[in-house]
């Protein structure tokens, strides 16, 4: 099942400043940049830059490329006709935008679309160096080269990740398989069923039975879901039992729902949720005035955070994550007074910069700002152990 929603984002401008342009011939990263979009999934983009050819394609050697990179953290959804765009200009000495060019790569079902790889890079060279050095009066105040980057990025079609009856069919990861077996239901509100996905959000049953249960239709009723897609996913309901509502919660995350049993005589993700974090205890323990009965929202979190959060309570691991997500969570982490997953995380965020030393300086500004003494001490090993090896 596909559903038909032809979209297009423009996202805001990179500014890219290339220091001493001149004797510079690296590849450079820019800041990742994350963007929430309406439905289940978000996006990052940066963008690198090649400032003497592209690799090892011969014929981009003396040539400067600017190719923007865009993540998909798309969840349960795979966009399809994806096409990525993009202007690139040189900021002039009096902050003009000159000699502008665009680009365009096509790309399907994709996690990762850009970067300086692939077959059809030779197409994406900007200018000479030659030419920038020549007019170095113009273009390199101070020999910085500033660059100005629009990105588009557009898609045609939207489907679920998981179809019917290919689930089984490709290797998955641990924390697949753990989302795998969860129940959900895709459900769409008003008109969403002949085509907008951001009208839909996905109901994720971590008690196996609350889906199927008769006292909580009313309650999807007052969530927005007039309908639903059971077949995309594996159901795995228990209908016996004893009755579940009274220690039965929907954590809101927008758009997505988890329902969660708190109950904590048993084992469950949802006690260890509420074992872990103090705050949650207090939320669901002093409920606000007005707040609905057994429904905690949790502003500025979005689902793919809370997947795995709940994963690392069921596994005690994390899931491999791309830095933009890692942080996410380790957000969360602080934000919910979760200490075990915080330091988790917080190695995990070091260990990162191992592959990626772009992020040490977002790495620093992190534990600074959460004054978070364990992640600052793993930076300063990591310094020091720098030093040792030079």
């Amino acid at each position: 099942m596909e559903f038909a929603d032809s979209k297009k984002k423009e996202f805001p401008s990179l500014e890219i400043r290339i220091e001493d342009f001149r004797r510079n011939n690296n590849e450079i990263l820019t800041t990742s940049i994350e963007v929430h979009l309406s439905h289940s999934f978000s996006i990052s983009y940066y963008a690198a830059v090649a400032l003497n050819g592209v690799g090892s394609l011969k014929a981009t050697k003396g040539w400067l490329a600017v190719v923007p990179i865009i993540q998909v953290h798309k969840g349960f959804m795979i966009l399809h006709g994806t096409v990525l765009s993009w202007i690139v200009s040189v900021i002039d000495i009096d902050g003009n935008s000159r000699f502008p060019r665009s680009f365009e790569l096509h790309y399907d079902g994709e996690s990762q679309l850009g970067g300086l790889s692939g077959d059809n890079l030779s197409k994406t060279t900007y200018l000479e160096r030659s030419f920038i050095l020549g007019r170095a009066d113009e273009l390199l105040p101070e020999g910085v080269l500033t660059l100005r980057c629009d990105i588009y990025f557009s898609w045609s079609v939207v489907s679920p990740s998981y179809p019917s009856g290919r689930i089984n069919d490709r290797q998955t990861s641990p924390f697949e398989d753990f989302l795998r077996v969860i129940p959900q239901r895709v459900c769409f509100r008003s008109d969403a069923e002949t085509g907008d996905p951001s009208k839909t959000f996905i109901v994720f049953d971590f008690t196996s039975r609350a889906i199927t249960s008769s006292e909580f239709q009313q309650v999807f009723m007052e969530l927005g879901c007039n309908g639903s897609y059971d077949e995309m996913f594996i159901i795995c309901s228990k209908q016996d039992g004893p009755d579940i509502s009274e220690h039965v919660w929907i954590f809101d995350v927008r758009p997505d729902k988890f329902i969660l049993s708190l109950d904590e005589r048993k084992d469950t993700v949802g006690a260890r949720l509420l074992k872990a974090s103090s705050l949650i205890r207090h939320c669901v323990e002093v409920p606000l005035k007005g707040q609905q009965e057994n429904y905690l929202e949790l502003p500025n979190v979005d689902s793919e955070t809370l997947k795995v959060v709940l994963f690392f309570l069921a596994s005690g691991t994390l899931p491999n994550s791309e830095f933009g997500e890692l942080k996410k969570v380790y957000k969360f982490s602080h934000l919910f007074e979760m200490e075990e997953l915080q330091r988790r995380c917080a190695t995990c965020i070091a260990e990162s910069i191992e592959h990626e030393s772009v992020f040490e300086k977002e790495v620093k500004r992190i534990a600074d700002l959460h004054s978070d003494e364990y992640l600052s001490e793993l930076l300063e090993a990591r310094r020091r152990e720098n030093l040792k090896r030079d």
